[in-house]
């Protein structure tokens, strides 16, 4: 639930620069790969294995038994609320152009977290890193799209949301990484390559599944988006030519059952 505070509160306008780099530490760690678990592997690990692989996915308790009603919480596990977090957060600093000029300063801005570090800020926010970062990124975003097809073949009403909680923070992630390209004027363009077409792909799955779960306002706004994605790709981003048609045939089967 912190991570999701964290990406929540990237997004208002006047979060504070001290703010954001006292976030810097704790999402970035959330972003490492999971510690391998063997047999000598202690309680301690088990359980920080556990922990971070634990996702909020299920229907309020008190209708669990009515699969037309929403999940009551959907927070994905760490391996993906991690980047969406850390992402963010870099993302609001380039927007103020303070990515590049952390890399330059001698001294925190006041106001900052006590155990914030300059070193620590001038790490995360290194090129060398920002690149393993992206890149690392787009590979989560694949995997967790990947993971909702897995969950959408066990077939029923109840892994039909449980797929599209897979698709959602994926075109979440999807969405920063193609919006943090185009903030550093594609800087890091080669560690973000392909983020598009999975911001696609992935909204498209999620609209899919939405119309089959009758939610019609949720399908709309996820082909929405993916008619917004497709329209702004370029050749490069190697979009499949037959999914706008196929998003803006949904659109209108969205408008059409919501009017009736």
């Amino acid at each position: 639930m912190f991570l999701r505070l964290v990406a929540s509160l990237a997004l208002v306008d006047d979060i504070q620069t001290p703010d954001i780099l006292s976030f810097l530490r704790p999402s970035y760690l959330s972003t490492q790969k999971l510690k391998p678990l063997n047999a000598t592997s202690s309680i301690t690990d088990r359980l920080l294995h556990i922990e971070r692989e634990e996702e909020i996915c299920r229907s309020p308790p008190s209708v669990s038994d009515r699969p037309e009603i929403e999940p009551m919480g959907q927070v994905p596990h760490e391996l993906i609320m991690g980047p969406i977090a850390l992402l963010r957060l870099l993302l609001r600093l380039a927007q103020r152009g303070l990515l590049e000029e952390a890399q330059t300063w001698n001294e925190l801005p006041m106001g900052c977290e006590p155990s914030t570090s300059l070193v620590q800020v001038k790490q995360i926010t290194s090129p060398a890193v920002l690149k393993k970062l992206l890149s690392l990124s787009v590979k989560r975003v694949t995997a967790r799209r990947t993971l909702g097809l897995e969950r959408a073949r066990r077939g029923d009403h109840r892994h039909a949301w449980f797929a599209r909680s897979a698709y959602v923070p994926a075109a979440e992630l999807a969405s920063i990484l193609v919006q943090f390209d185009e903030t550093t004027h594609s800087r890091y363009s080669d560690s973000i390559r392909g983020a598009r077409k999975e911001l696609v792909l992935c909204l498209d799955l999620a609209a899919g599944v939405s119309m089959r779960i009758q939610e019609y306002e949720s399908a709309l706004g996820f082909s929405l988006g993916e008619v917004t994605a497709i329209e702004d790709a370029s050749l490069a981003d190697e979009i499949p030519s037959d999914m706008l048609p196929k998003a803006k045939r949904r659109i209108a089967d969205a408008k059409r059952q919501l009017r009736n």
